[in-house]
C-alpha cells in the first residue's frame, strides 16, 4: 500500500524493491515505475546512489543484510523501517562520508489514522489482493504466507 500512497501523493519516481521477481507485476500495478530485484547484482550496481529515500515495509524474523540497500541511497539519503525486522548493522564509518540516515516510524495516533483513512477514501486506495479466510484456517494461512510469492493480505474472520 505504501506504493499506492506515494503515487497518490505525487511522487514521480517510485521503485519497488524485492528479491522475488514474481512480485514485479503487482508492484507496477500498485504504482511503482520501476522494479528492482535486490538479488540481481547488475541491477543493484546500476541503481547505486539513485534513491533519496527507502521505506522498508518488510516484516520478518529472518536475518537480513541491509548493507546492500544503503548503496542505493544518494548522499544524505534515508532508510526508514516501518516493518518489524531483526536488529540491523550499519557501517557507521562509511555513513560518516555518505551522511545516510536510519530512522523508524510507528503507527500514528487517532488523528493520523483518521487523516489516512480520509486520504484513502478520497483517492480510492484500498488493500489489493485480499483473501478472507475463516479463523480455523489460521495455520494454513501462516504456511501460505511463508511460501507466498505475490503480495497478498489475509483477513481472518470469525463467526459472531
Amino acid at each position: 500500500m505504501a506504493l499506492m500512497f506515494a503515487a497518490k501523493l505525487g511522487r514521480k519516481k517510485l521503485y519497488a524493491i524485492s528479491g522475488s521477481p514474481a512480485k514485479k507485476r503487482t508492484a507496477l500495478e500498485m504504482g511503482a515505475n520501476e522494479f528492482l530485484n535486490h538479488n540481481d547484482a547488475d541491477a543493484m550496481t546500476h541503481a547505486q546512489s539513485s534513491m533519496d529515500f527507502i521505506l522498508v515495509t518488510l516484516s520478518t524474523q529472518q536475518k537480513i543484510d541491509f548493507s546492500k540497500f544503503f548503496q542505493l541511497l544518494r548522499p544524505r539519503g534515508t532508510i526508514c523501517f516501518v516493518g518489524m525486522v531483526p536488529p540491523i548493522t550499519a557501517d557507521v564509518f562509511t555513513m560518516g562520508f555518505t551522511m545516510h540516515n536510519i530512522t523508524t516510524s510507528n503507527t500514528g495516533g487517532r488523528k493520523d489514522m483518521i487523516e489516512m483513512l480520509q486520504f484513502c477514501a478520497t483517492h480510492s486506495i484500498g488493500a489489493p489482493h485480499v483473501s478472507l479466510r475463516p479463523m480455523d484456517q489460521v495455520n494454513q494461512v501462516i504456511h501460505e504466507l511463508e511460501d507466498l510469492k505475490e503480495a497478498t493480505r489475509f483477513v481472518l474472520t470469525t463467526t459472531s
